[in-house]
Order: C-alpha cells, then structure tokens, then sequence
C-alpha cells in the first residue's frame, strides 16, 4: 500500500514527538529532526555524553509500524511508533552497539548489523508469546521453559514465583514487550505485602 502523507506531515509529527521535552526514554534531550534528501536526521544528546549523537529515520514508504509491521492510520500514528523504537534502541544500548560515523561534527550512530557486545554464547532473542491469562500459574517447570533450553539457570525466577503464588498471569499476545519477574515482600515487621497508604 502506497504511503498517502506528505513528507512535511510525516516531519511535523516526528518532530512533534521527538522534539518535546522528556520526550523518548531518560537520558534523551532532543536537539533537532532535520529533513535530508531520503531521511530525517534526529539529533539528540545522551546523558551527560559530550558527543551530540545523530540517527536516521527513513520516511515511511507504506503506512506500517516499523516496529510490529501492522497498519497505521496517521502519520502521527507512524511518528509514535518512531518514538517507541528510538526508545527501545537507546534503552538498549544503541549508544554502545552501533556503528558510528562522523558527519557534520555528529555521531551519526546506524542500528543495522551492529557488532555483537554480548559475551560468547550469550544473546538477545524474541520471548514466546501466549495469548491467554490464566488464574492460575503455570507449573514451574514451563516458567520460562526457553531460557532453561537455551541453558539458563532458572532455578531463582521459578522459586521467586512459587515463593509469591501470583494469583494470575498475563500472557501479552499483541505487544512484543518481553517478561520480567517481579515480586512484593513485606518489610521486616510489616505482615502485609500491600504498600502503605499514601
């Protein structure tokens, strides 16, 4: 499907989101989103880095997510899901991984095939997704079954959740955010996990 917003729609938007205050993760202070001849060059600081640090953003050629593949309906819709990926690229670890050139006295950093950081037999990968909440847990030994394939020792996540007893699950079906294990404890000489009133 062919791309129906202008050029100059599809810049106001990303710079409307890139641009604002707090705008992206922590750490992200938006300098500028200038227009090139095939892309838009964000300009942004990191942290307390003295470098001003540059990415590239191709204008869309189809209205999708380029995050999900999935349709979008606007080019603010498109300029959102830029933020979410500028996000999910800085918050791990685009600084550090990607491939840097200079150019204009920026750090023009490019995502694609960046060198591997991980230590030998140690990577990033998709998490399996379910589509289901369950009221009740799975049995340990399916809590995260890949990791223990892939030979991860998941002897803590799996007692931390059992410890707990969670009284449900949520499976994300739709968003590709990945899991993590959280768990309350009361504090010593507290006998309830609920937070106090604020």
């Amino acid at each position: 499907m062919a791309i129906e917003w202008p050029r100059e729609e599809v810049l106001a938007a990303v710079r409307t989101h890139l641009l604002r205050a707090g705008g992206v993760t922590d750490g992200y202070s938006a300098v500028d989103v200038v227009a090139e001849p095939e892309n838009m060059l964000v300009i942004f600081r990191w942290r307390r880095d003295p470098n001003v640090f540059a990415i590239e953003i191709g204008f869309p050629a189809t209205p999708e997510s380029t995050v999900t593949g999935e349709p979008l309906p606007s080019a603010d819709a498109w300029a959102s899901d830029v933020e979410f990926r500028l996000m999910e690229e800085l918050d791990t670890g685009l600084i550090h991984r990607g491939h840097r050139t200079i150019r204009d006295g920026y750090v023009v950093l490019d995502p694609k095939d960046a060198p591997d950081i991980w230590p030998t037999g140690y990577f990033i990968d998709s998490v399996p997704l379910g589509d289901d909440v369950m009221l009740t847990p799975p049995p340990l030994s399916a809590i995260a079954c890949w990791l223990a394939e892939a030979g991860m020792d998941v002897t803590i996540p799996r007692r931390l959740i059992a410890e707990a007893r969670p009284s449900g699950f949520r499976h994300m079906s739709t968003t590709p955010v990945g899991n993590r294990l959280s768990v309350m404890r009361p504090r010593p000489g507290r006998t309830s996990s609920t937070p106090p009133p604020v």
